[in-house]
């Protein structure tokens, strides 16, 4: 059987999807310019040095057991998925272990094409990527939670044996 990684988060894609609503966001046109400056409640995301891509984002999520999330809430319009997903506070969360269960984890899916995630195979085996979320403000003075990301390298290709290097933004509503 071949695995499948866009399985792995399909549940919580679904938890923050129902959880999130346009109506407490604007657009991206209201936000920032599309260069890796988020405006309000947005994630901006790059492959490879690429140019900017802007999704609106929903409320982020707290979890009952310390965990946070974040995602666009536009997927369907433009065809791609952004998660993002951490414990703690201010600081930077490395990625979780390949086989753990939890952990900090990006996820970057788009439509008829790459998966994006935060671990590769290479011949030795499966590697954890380098990079991390890293999070600058929790919204405790203006309600926006921001920081960035880096996942490098980025696994995808059938086994996530293909390479590339995966930097975000993002600033987002608390939705708590």
């Amino acid at each position: 059987m071949k695995f499948n990684p866009r399985l792995l988060l399909a549940p919580l894609f679904a938890v923050l999807l129902f959880a999130c609503s346009k109506e407490d966001n604007e657009t991206p046109e209201q936000g920032g310019p599309g260069n890796g400056t988020p405006g309000k409640s947005e994630i901006q995301i790059r492959v490879d040095g690429g140019p900017w891509q802007t999704r609106v984002a929903g409320a982020a999520v707290r979890f009952r057991d310390g965990y946070y999330a974040i995602a666009d809430i536009d997927g369907d319009d433009v065809g791609s998925y952004i998660l993002i997903r951490w414990m703690g506070g201010v600081g930077t969360h490395a990625y979780k272990e390949v086989a753990a269960n939890e952990g900090t984890h990006v996820h970057y899916l788009i439509d008829e094409g790459n998966n994006y995630v935060p671990y590769y195979l290479t011949p030795a085996g499966m590697h954890v990527s380098g990079g991390g979320v890293t999070i600058t403000s929790m919204g405790d003075k203006d309600g926006y939670i921001t920081g960035t990301f880096l996942v490098d390298p980025a696994g995808y290709g059938d086994v996530l044996d293909k390479q590339a290097k995966i930097e975000g933004k993002f600033k987002v509503k608390k939705g708590w």
